[in-house]
């Protein structure tokens, strides 16, 4: 074989290998990129409503307790105006 084409076929190798990596490296880097994009648009998504969420269990958790242990709903269906009672449903 002549030098020229050994080298030639050495080349066009190179260059195909160069590409085939290239390739490979462009979708690995572009999974990891959407993968980052759509890691962060979780942590949007659940910095959105993280708090206004925890604010809410915090209530409900304070009107349970009311409920409960203070006896809410019977002290105000028992003891309370007629104001107070209409706005409440009897549970017992």
């Amino acid at each position: 074989m002549d030098k020229t084409v050994v080298v030639s076929i050495i080349t066009g190798s190179v260059a195909f290998l160069t590409a085939v990596f290239a390739a490979v490296f462009s979708y690995i880097s572009q999974r990891r990129v959407k993968r980052l994009e759509d890691k962060l648009q979780a942590e949007r998504t659940a910095r959105k409503f993280r708090e206004p969420l925890a604010h809410a269990a915090y209530d409900l958790q304070s009107r349970i307790f009311n409920i409960v242990e203070i006896g809410f709903l019977n002290l105000y269906l028992d003891k309370g105006s007629e104001r107070t009672r209409g706005g409440l449903v009897d549970y017992r």
